[in-house]
């Protein structure tokens, strides 16, 4: 077996514990998008006052009790939709993806290196392969 086919079997493994690990009940679904909503309200306002000194990495400041309480890596946006990275390597990123009720854009497997678990109406686990920095 060699590094690379070890590699893969190693990130699967992560992926297939952590989903194990994070079954969200329905209540739980909905306090998240709830509180998804608001978090992305607060950043859209931030925002406002000067656009372009923003990167569409949410500060931690502004996740609200419900997000921080899940000690997030990071959380941010995915064109206008929620993404709270929960674990993350060198190749792989795992974490809860959420709609934006107001937003016309849902996440599509393989988009950004995005595949999801749907959970329920708005509310997916996700992993997404990283970009692999390019050796020259």
């Amino acid at each position: 077996m060699n590094k690379r086919s070890i590699s893969l079997i190693i990130i699967i493994a992560g992926i297939v514990s952590f989903a194990a690990i994070l079954r969200l009940k329905e209540d739980d679904c909905v306090k998240l998008r709830d509180a998804s909503s608001v978090c992305f309200s607060r950043y859209q306002e931030l925002r406002k006052g000067s656009p372009d000194q923003f990167t569409e990495i949410i500060p931690n400041e502004i996740w609200g009790d419900y997000i921080s309480s899940m000690s997030p890596i990071e959380v941010y946006l995915d064109v206008t939709n929620v993404v709270i990275a929960l674990k993350r390597s060198d190749e792989v990123e795992t974490g809860l993806y959420v709609h934006i009720p107001v937003s016309s854009y849902l996440g599509r497997e393989g988009t950004h290196g995005f595949s999801f678990h749907h959970l329920t109406d708005g509310v997916s686990e996700y992993t997404r392969v990283l970009q692999p920095i390019a050796v020259r």
